[in-house]
């Protein structure tokens, strides 16, 4: 029988309960599945291009015609 109690669910322990419960399927994953990546540097990597010049493109603006 699970307890609901608002003040204990908005806690950090709660959150970080709420958390791992809502993420089992992939810690399971992670557990028994030994070829399963635990880190996602490669894809982080891959798209870390892409984000930086979408940021450098929003700070300059629109293209300016001279």
């Amino acid at each position: 029988m699970a307890i609901h109690n608002p003040a204990i669910e908005k806690s950090k322990l709660g959150k970080a309960i709420t958390y791992l419960v809502n993420q089992r399927v992939a810690l399971k994953v992670c557990l028994t599945d030994s070829q399963a990546a635990i880190r996602n540097n490669v894809a982080e990597r891959s798209i870390q291009t892409l984000v930086i010049g979408r940021k450098v493109s929003t700070r300059l603006g629109p293209k300016s015609t001279l």
